[in-house]
């Protein structure tokens, strides 16, 4: 029997996503529209892509990171780790699709977004 429950409710029919990410290095915030999450003021360091963007995903998705795919099966999370170091302070932000969500991670944003 499966004991988990969502997050904090179904974000898809309350409109609304939980911002209570104590412990996290980012707050949730829903842009204008419903073209879906952003997270603002992220930083990679003090939290991983690894961590991060699976945790992201599974609070828009009402669900656990653990019911998700590894994110390693989509992006290798050292690349992007490197990749993000060595780019701090250009601008550069990185794209990819991970468990059905449009993903960009740059220097200080982290962008999730449902795919259509």
């Amino acid at each position: 029997m499966d004991d988990r429950q969502p997050a904090s409710g179904p974000a898809e029919t309350s409109g609304e996503i939980p911002t209570d990410d104590t412990g996290y290095g980012f707050e949730m915030t829903r842009p204008d529209g419903d073209s879906g999450a952003t997270i603002t003021g992220y930083d990679h360091e003090a939290d991983p892509p690894e961590i991060a963007i699976p945790a992201v995903v599974a609070r828009c998705a009402s669900t656990e990171p653990c019911a998700l795919a590894p994110l390693y099966d989509t992006v290798d999370p050292e690349a992007l780790s490197g990749l993000l170091d060595g780019n701090r302070g250009t601008g550069v932000s990185i794209c990819f699709e991970y468990a059905g969500y449009a993903i960009a991670v740059g220097d200080s944003a982290l962008s999730v977004r449902p795919l259509e």
